[in-house]
């Protein structure tokens, strides 16, 4: 969720033209997500750039890989 934040601001900070590829249905686990990055998560999920780990689930704790990063 962190990572989704970020992202986020970045994205208000240049002022990025955004295009989102569709709504998504929720994660099943977006009641673990923190109130203050939902908006964050909901919006990088709709432009495509989060889908979760499998199952339809985000885990928003956990630690990011290297690879999850990139």
């Amino acid at each position: 969720e962190q990572i989704c934040i970020m992202m986020n601001h970045y994205a208000e900070y240049t002022k990025a033209e955004l295009t989102f590829e569709a709504e998504k249905a929720p994660f099943d686990d977006e009641d673990k997500i923190s109130s203050y990055a939902q908006p964050s998560v909901k919006l990088m999920q709709n432009l495509g750039v989060v889908s979760g780990k499998g199952m339809n689930r985000f885990y928003p704790k956990d630690n990011a890989t290297r690879a999850e990063v990139a």
